[in-house]
Parts: C-alpha cells; sequence; structure tokens
C-alpha cells in the first residue's frame, strides 16, 4: 500500500512539472553560476569584450547584434559599482539609454531608458542610485512633452522602476557632474552655457542653488577630492581668435564674431574683436584662470591653479583624494600635481613632472588619462599620449619623483588616438593596460619591482573605445573580513591552549554566528535583499558555521588532552599546583600543534 501511494505521489509530482508551459522562461533553470574572475572590458564599435586580467584569454564577447547597436556601438561612458553590475552609456541607441551586465557572469542584462546624450555617470553607494550628467534637450514650445532633463537617476536596486529626471536650465547643456557618498545629500554639475556650478539636492530631486564662476564664461571638465570635500572644476573663458595676434589662432567650428566680451588675457575688456567662447579657447593666451578649486563645505572658491607652463588644464584625482593630476595643454610637456590639504584649505603643489611626449601639437592636451599604482611598496602615476608611443611611469615614492620611459609600439606611427591613450590598472597586480586604438591594439604591461615595466603581451585585432577593471570588490571585502576574524580567532584559540584549568565551554570560545553576520551586514559587506546574489552570503554562512565547528572541536582536544595528562602532571609532590612546570613547554610534546594553527586562509 505505502509502495503504491508513493508511486502515485511521483507520477502527481511528474505531471504537475510536464504540466508547467513551454512559454515559461527557464532562465534561473539554465543558470550555471560560474562566476567570472577579475577582468578587464573592453567596448568598442563592435561590441563588448572581457578579458582575464593578464590579457592572456579572452572570456566573452558581445556582438553588435546582442547589444541591439545597429551598425556600430558607441559608449559615451563606462562604470561599475564594483559588487554587481557594469553600466555603459549607450548613445548607440535610437532613445539613449544605458546598458546593463552582470560583474558575477560578464551577461548583457538590457537596457534602461535615460536622458539625452548620457555623458557622465556616478555611482553612489549608500543611496544604490546610479546618477548620470546629460546634454538634454532645449525646452521650447515644441519639445515641452518630450524633452529630457539634464540629471537623470537610475534606481539601481530596481533597474524596472521609473528613472527621474532634473533640468539645470531650459537650453541645452553640456557638462559633467560630481556625486559621491562623502557629499551627503547634494551633487553638483557644471555648465557649458554659463558661468554657473549648480548644486542638486538628491533627496528631493532637484536644483537648490548655483554659485558664480568670476570672469569666466562656463566650466566643463570637473573632478572631485574626498580626502578635502573639493571640487576642482576647468573654467572656460572668452578669448579673441582667427587674425594674427589673436589669443587663439583659430575659432574652432565656427568662424568666430565680434560682441564678445573678453575678459581675461591680454584681450581683456575688447568686445570689438573677432571672437569665440569655451571649448576653442582652451590653452589660448585668454586662458589665465585655469582649474577653479571650490568647498563643498564652505561653498566658496579656495583657489585657482594653473600648470607650471602654457595655459589651462584638465584636473583629474586619484582614487583616494590625495592628488589631483594637472593635465595642461602645453602640447604635452610637463604634469603637475597638487596635494590635497584640509578642508577649506587652498591644494599645494607636490611634483612638477617634465614628461616630455614628443609629436604633440603645441597648445594642446596630450594626455587624457592615467593610473595610480599602488603596489610593492611604491606609489606610481601612469601617464600616456596617443602622440607618442612611449608610457610614462612617474615613482612619486623618491623624492624628487624617478621618471621611466616604456615603449608601446615598434610602429613608427603614433597606435594611440589624437584624444589621448586609456590606462587601466589592474586593482592589486603587476598588470597595466594601455590601449592602441589606432591599430586596434591593447598594450598589457607587467610592472618590475624597481618602478618600471616592460610589455607583456600585445592584443592584436582589438579595437577599443573605452575600457575598464571590473572585479567584485565587495566579495574582496568579505574575503579580508573572513580572514581578520580567522586571524582574531585563532589568536583567541591560541591564547585558549596555554590555560591549565579546564572549564571553559565550547559555547564560550566559539564564534558568535549571528552576530558576525549582523556586523557583516551593517558594515555593507553582505546584502539581504531580495534580488541579490545569494552567493556570497552562502559562503560567508558556510566558512563562519565550520569555523563555529573547528572552535568547539579544538575546544574539547584541548579539554581531553588537558585530562589524560593526569593529575600528577599539573601538581607537584605536595599535590599543589608546580608554576614552572605548568608555564613551561614540558607538557606540550613537540610534534603537537592545535588545529587554530592551521587556520591559514
Amino acid at each position: 500500500m505505502q509502495l503504491r501511494l508513493g508511486l502515485l505521489s511521483v507520477l502527481a509530482g511528474y505531471k504537475m512539472a510536464a504540466a508547467i508551459p513551454a512559454t515559461s522562461d527557464i532562465y534561473y533553470h539554465e543558470q550555471t553560476e560560474q562566476h567570472l574572475p577579475e577582468a578587464v572590458w573592453t567596448f568598442s564599435d563592435k561590441g563588448v569584450t572581457i578579458f582575464t586580467a593578464d590579457g592572456s584569454a579572452e572570456l566573452m564577447t558581445h556582438s553588435n547584434a546582442t547589444l541591439g547597436c545597429g551598425e556600430a556601438c558607441f559608449y559615451f561612458n563606462v562604470a561599475t559599482d564594483g559588487r554587481k553590475y557594469v553600466w555603459g552609456n549607450a548613445i548607440h541607441s535610437a532613445l539613449h539609454r544605458v546598458d546593463v551586465f552582470s560583474l558575477h557572469t560578464g551577461e548583457y542584462l538590457g537596457g534602461v531608458a535615460t536622458c539625452s546624450t548620457p555623458l557622465d555617470m556616478d555611482f553612489i553607494p549608500n543611496r544604490e542610485e546610479l546618477w548620470i550628467r546629460c546634454a538634454g534637450d532645449e525646452l521650447n514650445e515644441n519639445t515641452t512633452e518630450t524633452a529630457t532633463g539634464h540629471l537623470n537617476v537610475i534606481h539601481t536596486n530596481s533597474l524596472g522602476a521609473a528613472s527621474e529626471d532634473i533640468r539645470l536650465t531650459d537650453e541645452r547643456s553640456y557638462g559633467y557632474a560630481v556625486f559621491h557618498s562623502s557629499l551627503g545629500n547634494y551633487g553638483y554639475a557644471t555648465d557649458n552655457t554659463q558661468n554657473k556650478l549648480w548644486k542638486v539636492d538628491l533627496a528631493y530631486r532637484e536644483v537648490v542653488g548655483n554659485f558664480t564662476l568670476e570672469n569666466a564664461h562656463s566650466s566643463y571638465d570637473a573632478t572631485y577630492s574626498p580626502k578635502n570635500k573639493h571640487i576642482f572644476l576647468r573654467s572656460r573663458v572668452c578669448c579673441t581668435c582667427g587674425f594674427e595676434g589673436a589669443d587663439a589662432a583659430t575659432c574652432g567650428r565656427g568662424p568666430g564674431f565680434p560682441g564678445q566680451i573678453i575678459t581675461t588675457g591680454p584681450s581683456a575688456g575688447r568686445a570689438d574683436l573677432n571672437g569665440t567662447c569655451g571649448v576653442s579657447c582652451e590653452g589660448s593666451l585668454a586662458d589665465t584662470i585655469g582649474v577653479m578649486e571650490f568647498d563643498t563645505v564652505s561653498e566658496t572658491f579656495v583657489a585657482n591653479h594653473q600648470p607650471s607652463e602654457g595655459f589651462g588644464a584638465m584636473a583629474q584625482a586619484s582614487p583616494d583624494g590625495q592628488h589631483i593630476v594637472l593635465l595642461a595643454n602645453d602640447g604635452g610637456k610637463n604634469v603637475r600635481v597638487l596635494q590635497a590639504g584640509e578642508n577649506g584649505q587652498a591644494s599645494t603643489v607636490a611634483f612638477d613632472l617634465a614628461v616630455n611626449f614628443e609629436n604633440v601639437p603645441p597648445g594642446e592636451q596630450a594626455i587624457s588619462d592615467f593610473a595610480f599604482i599602488d603596489w610593492n611598496d611604491r606609489t606610481i602615476l601612469a601617464l600616456a599620449s596617443g602622440y607618442d608611443n612611449n608610457l610614462v611611469l612617474a615613482d612619486l615614492s623618491t623624492t624628487p619623483p624617478t621618471i621611466n620611459k616604456v615603449s608601446l609600439s615598434t610602429s613608427a606611427s603614433p597606435t594611440g588616438g589624437t584624444s589621448g591613450r586609456m590606462i587601466e590598472w589592474v586593482y592589486g597586480t603587476e598588470y597595466l593596460w594601455v590601449d592602441g586604438s589606432a591599430n586596434e591594439e591593447i598594450y598589457v604591461l607587467k610592472l618590475d619591482a624597481n618602478g618600471g615595466a616592460a610589455v607583456h603581451h600585445t592584443i592584436s585585432e582589438a579595437p577599443v573605445s573605452k575600457m575598464i577593471y571590473v572585479e567584485n570588490f565587495g566579495q574582496r571585502a568579505v574575503e579580508k573580513l573572513m580572514a581578520e576574524m580567522i586571524a582574531t580567532t585563532q589568536g583567541e584559540v591560541d591564547s585558549d591552549t596555554t590555560e591549565t584549568e579546564g572549564g571553559t565551554s565550547s559555547s564560550d570560545t566559539a564564534p558568535n554566528t549571528d552576530l558576525l553576520l549582523q556586523q557583516m551586514e551593517e558594515a555593507g559587506l553582505l546584502a539581504r535583499e531580495e534580488n541579490d546574489d545569494p552567493s556570497i552570503i552562502a559562503i560567508v554562512a558556510l566558512v563562519i558555521g565550520s569555523l563555529s565547528l573547528l572552535m568547539n572541536i579544538v575546544v574539547i582536544m584541548h579539554y581531553f588532552s588537558s585530562s589524560s595528562t593526569g593529575a600528577s602532571s599539573k601538581l607537584g609532590s605536595t599535590g599543589t599546583p608546580d608554576k614552572e612546570l605548568s608555564n613551561s613547554s614540558a607538557d606540550i610534546p613537540d610534534d603537537s600543534k592545535t588545529l587554530g594553527s592551521k587556520l591559514v586562509a
């Protein structure tokens, strides 16, 4: 009878399983859970390719067809949260969007609608939001219903949630934005149409103020230092152009026209000369304001900075905000590095580096990217120019900094693009990636112990317009915390093994699993949201559980080991404890090792 009921149950279950509609998405049933290792992702007009960190193997490729790019893909910017997603600002789509990829598997997850011409984006981890700076659309009677904003907010914990738009002005406005967890409820945006730095309330999704850039026409590039909570933005000015003796030799895309009010340089005060404003005046004789340093706490400008030679520069901050690199319009000759000071105090000059890149037109900004490398007890600044086939490695650990030049290619012509080269350091390793987009090459360099490097591997037929190193830093943080907990527990066990009296229960020495999990969750290392990947939580729970079991075994073995030596091993002939004997190593055999000494993970 029981056998019959069992068979009926099995058959019933089979019928229920077979009844699942054929149209059901079996996405999760087919997941292999084979996560990618640390990798370098490249984006190009051909799609997306993922490589191993050392460049020796190609892990995954997404073609134009897979990504729905049409004839060619174009990603203006890429970013990652270091935990779950990789994003790309997709301008190739008819309606611009943000393409979303899984950090774990490399899979293309789909697109999320965003505002027009997405230029810049910042992930704010404590809010789980992706803030995007767009050019937006001009607001008039024909676009009132269709115009998008200059800022767009995507909720990364729910990609299907409606994104929100924020407008800065009624005009179409290019620029960059600064959003960071250390700024609390506020962010900032530059504007290429007027001399304003906009302040945005992240909670209410609205502009709440602006700050005037004195004597400037506008601003565009911006960077932020969490060290002193200062923003460094490049000012733009108006200049005379297009005639002999003008501030700028050419007027850019247009012919220029009289009527521009020049406020800086040798032509200051003139409005009767042919002139222009904005990007065409960068590096000109009128570009005298330079980089403006803004304190977000006092909401005041505290200093202006110029490069060591030439006029004007673009500022870029190191990841920790300690240094700000000024990339000058000086034909690739010099780089000035600022040291961030205390909040409210102007940053100071730390280094002036003579990089002397060749083949750069006068007044051009030769460098557009860099990498700070903390490796082998050295801090190295890597710089490259699209006009020159040499990489510069400046060792900032020496006084003065030593500069090494490394050849990237033997090609007679420059292999980089005129807009500069991209540089990506594989965090924590000796590998450094530099693109050679003009030849569709990527150079993977290997650092040496002396602060130099050599090309380790050249990847051919590798078009690239954007490049980013991707790692699950959330998992790295969990592993670091686990190592610290294991080391702490091992120390406690080693201390316990020196005790001569029993009586310590296993519950006293075993790790408090619930407490550890709670602490890790509060630290942001574990997330319990429904849509989060459960693998990290499962791994951590397994390790902590195993650790708890292991500690119990240690305590039990220590107890029985102590008991088996007998009272005579602990007591002298008078029956009192022999302190000399109990404190010596004689009561522990030489070949004895506790399990705690093997916890070396």
